[in-house]
């Protein structure tokens, strides 16, 4: 296993020839996700049964997050990005919602996660 020490040897000698070298990995490069920006349950308000499989985006004006289901009617998304959402949430034979001005605090790559719970009527 000298080879990996070695390649990382070779690369610090280059970088020090002046020659340009890549910047280092930053928090979210490295193999482990960060926390999901939000993180939003899913509920009918008729049966207070979960709702699984809806489809959940989070916008921040720019880039759209579709969110994933990471646990059964629970759903996360934009993992590691701070900011200023719209989250809209739509489910089969269910009324659709948009919620404005989630504001979701902390550095890129560490977030303070927000959590929500709706209720959804059925149409």
């Amino acid at each position: 296993m000298r080879y990996p020490l070695l390649i990382t040897l070779s690369a610090l000698a280059i970088c020090s020839l002046g020659i340009t070298c890549p910047p280092p990995l930053s928090p979210c490069q490295l193999p482990v996700l960060p926390d999901p920006a939000v993180v939003v349950s899913l509920t009918s308000s008729a049966t207070l049964q979960a709702i699984p499989g809806a489809d959940l985006t989070l916008t921040d004006g720019v880039l759209d997050y579709e969110m994933d289901e990471i646990a059964p009617a629970v759903y996360g998304g934009a993992y590691g990005v701070p900011g200023t959402f719209t989250l809209i949430v739509e489910a089969e034979d269910f009324q659709s919602i948009t919620v404005e001005n989630i504001v979701v605090e902390g550095e890129p790559c560490d977030v303070m996660t927000v959590e929500l719970q709706f209720e959804l009527d059925p149409v």
